[in-house]
């Protein structure tokens, strides 16, 4: 969607990470450079510590925003739909 702009997530409903997002109410979507294959795959892993190692600096709202990535957007919780 363009106005509002908006971007669509769908976490699984075993997801551990989702609950807390909806918690916060925020979030960072990072899009990762070509070079970050590694990055994602280590994202994409359940039960371990993410960020760990990860070199990051938080945006405006203290979302994390990973170092090198081609560009990020800080979001905002809107909607929910089952």
């Amino acid at each position: 969607s363009l106005d509002p702009p908006l971007v669509v997530i769908a976490p699984a409903r075993t997801s551990r990470t989702w609950p807390r997002l909806r918690e916060l109410g925020r979030f960072c979507v990072n899009v990762l450079a070509e070079d970050q294959t590694d990055l994602s795959v280590a994202f994409a892993r359940s039960g371990a510590d993410k960020f760990a190692g990860v070199p990051w600096r938080s945006s405006r709202t203290g979302q994390p925003v990973l170092e090198g990535v081609v560009a990020w957007i800080d979001c905002e919780l809107w909607a929910e739909y089952d």
